[in-house]
């Protein structure tokens, strides 16, 4: 509360001008009223603050009966209420006493404004938020907690790239175009279809300018910035599509998928050290049943990470971190080798893509029929969204394996976007001959399937005979 006579002074400035306005308060209202109008404005400074002032929040809201983030409507009844919950209404006082809402926003921006400047802090930041914003908690241990410690600013910091582009003309756009992009109503197939045009005439930039409309018009459908990302990684702009992933990790943090492809963007921009720490998010938390073998396929991932760290071909600072790790995830993953592995997952909720692999002896491995005769071996079917599924083959025999995606069934109808999958098909796997073809790709509706690659073996032993079973679902045909 100001003192008598005190002045209220405003600073306004523009450019290296500075005006100072100096009123003084020649009156002063007694009203039961006005100190709460006082704890409503601080209470509403204070929360925009979120987490960073939510220790001085609480008692500013329980003082002055300010609903809102920080305090319910609910009203404790008894003293053994108070006494049960440990809430004491003079300490409430204490700190409000104690601490003066206007200079505690000031002081507190004025962190903000530090951990801004500072990516690491951002980040270590955004990881301690972790445990309060996943339904199942989330857990580090602490040599990850050191690493992390010992990490300079750098490693988080992931830079940023304006798109270069060559067409910017208003004329260039295609006449059909024109119309819906001016009255902000625009249709993603059009949209789409303009941005793979542009990909062919001028390269991925001006392809992802294009795209990019679709996010800028609609920046709350988490599905369609999930799709471009999508297509950001398959024209090689992993950079933009990793802070696309990481406004959708913000929006739905309990979704894994979307850290397990922010650390393959990062993978692929060299942030190796980074995507080590991405890895580790994914797996640092009990995830719905629904997202399948999740838990295994990130860790077979990692795997992959680790080894190429601790062999030297991936730059680290993390080595005794790397070294101590390595073990763990091999024990999690089981699977030292493998002639084929492939991996996919896609972009929208509530749909059920299955992924099926033909081996040369006509045996085909998908959700029916998930263990084969020489081996091969699919995870747990997703049917509810985003994968990831995995297809493992630890012995190849000799022929063409043949991999496909059958858009199975979506429990809605989706006019933003198009469900979009990333398959990533791997031949010698873990070895030094690895080979990684990555494929991303739109099935057009549901009953669609999609030939996404075929593997030619012309080494290994001849797969065994196999019979198909009268009652097995036919390979589905390829349209």
């Amino acid at each position: 509360m100001p003192e008598a006579e005190a002045p209220i002074v405003l600073t306004l400035r523009r450019g290296d001008e500075t005006l100072e306005l100096n009123t003084p308060v020649e009156h002063r209202i007694a009203s039961d009223l006005a100190p709460r109008q006082y704890g409503q404005v601080a209470v509403e400074g204070l929360e925009e603050l979120g987490t960073q002032a939510e220790m001085v929040a609480i008692p500013y809201a329980r003082q002055f009966r300010i609903t809102g983030q920080s305090c319910s409507l609910l009203m404790l009844e008894s003293e053994e209420d108070y006494r049960q919950f440990d809430i004491k209404p003079e300490d409430d006082s204490q700190v409000i006493r104690e601490t003066a809402a206007a200079e505690y926003i000031v002081q507190k921006l004025d962190e903000v404004a530090e951990t801004l400047a500072d990516p690491k802090a951002r980040f270590v930041q955004w990881m301690s938020r972790l445990p309060e914003v996943l339904p199942q908690g989330f857990e580090t241990s602490e040599q990850l907690t050191a690493a992390i410690e010992k990490l300079p600013a750098e490693t988080f910091d992931v830079g940023s790239a304006s798109l270069q582009v060559q067409d910017r003309t208003w004329e260039s756009i295609s006449e059909s175009l024109r119309e819906p992009l001016a009255a902000r109503d625009i249709d993603y197939d059009a949209i789409m279809a303009e941005a793979h045009r542009r990909h062919a005439a001028y390269g991925p930039q001006d392809a992802l300018k294009c795209a990019s409309s679709l996010v800028e018009l609609r920046p709350g459908d988490w599905v369609l910035a999930r799709d471009v990302a999508f297509s950001a990684m398959d024209w090689g702009l992993n950079r933009h599509a990793y802070y696309l992933l990481r406004r959708v990790s913000e929006a739905r943090p309990y979704e894994p998928q979307t850290y397990l492809a922010m650390a393959d963007a990062l993978q692929s921009l060299g942030k190796h050290d980074l995507a080590l720490v991405y890895y580790e998010v994914a797996l640092g938390s009990t995830w719905d049943p629904r997202f399948g073998d999740f838990p295994r396929i990130a860790a077979t991932e990692y795997l992959r990470l680790l080894r190429s760290m601790e062999r030297g071909q991936t730059p680290t600072e993390l080595k005794d971190y790397v070294a101590a790790r390595l073990p763990q995830i091999e024990e999690r993953v089981q699977l030292a080798d493998s002639d084929i592995v492939v991996i996919m997952m896609w972009n929208t909720n509530d749909t059920d893509v299955d992924m099926h692999v033909i081996e040369p002896n006509g045996e085909e491995c998908y959700y029916s029929h998930q263990r084969t005769l020489q081996g091969g071996h699919l995870s747990t079917d997703v049917t509810q969204g985003y994968g990831p599924e995995m297809y493992t083959l630890p012995k190849a025999g000799q022929g063409t394996y043949q991999v496909r995606a059958h858009f199975y069934s979506s429990d809605r109808n989706r006019l933003s976007a198009q469900t979009r999958a990333i398959v990533k098909v791997f031949e010698n796997w873990g070895t030094d001959d690895e080979k990684l073809l990555r494929r991303t790709f739109t099935l057009g509706g549901q009953g669609d399937v999609h030939e996404i690659h075929k593997i030619e073996r012309t080494t290994g032993p001849k797969p065994p005979k196999y019979e198909k079973p009268k009652e097995e679902a036919p390979v589905p045909a390829v349209e």
